[in-house]
């Protein structure tokens, strides 16, 4: 709500890379509830940390898109990072806002973009 309440009228990407595998199963709801604001969402793959195998084949990314998905959002799984710049760099228009978060390196992916649009 805050980006769009910042940026009223603007299409708002959000590219989320979630951390540890154990978390994004246990608050799932709540991640996928939190994207109903943004018109587009891109989920990168899970940061992993300290995370079992069981936790490993229990959640991934593309059941967080699912999820999100039941929601009401428009999103989309893509693994890799660079590969999201790319699908970026030929969606993103003028004027749209892209927000990444999440943990690892997914704030690359806002530096690459700039540098491919500039």
């Amino acid at each position: 709500r805050a980006a769009r309440g910042l940026y009223p009228g603007k299409r708002i990407w959000c590219v989320f890379q979630p951390h540890q595998y154990s978390r994004t199963r246990h608050l799932l709801k709540g991640f996928s509830r939190s994207f109903q604001n943004a018109d587009k969402v891109i989920f990168a793959d899970i940061y992993a940390a300290r995370d079992s195998e069981y936790e490993r084949t229990a959640m991934n990314s593309m059941k967080l898109c699912e999820e999100t998905r039941t929601m009401g959002v428009d999103v989309r799984y893509i693994p890799h990072l660079g590969d999201i710049t790319k699908e970026l760099s030929f969606q993103v228009k003028p004027g749209d806002v892209v927000i990444t978060m999440g943990a690892g390196d997914v704030g690359k992916v806002a530096y690459d973009l700039v540098s491919n649009l500039g």
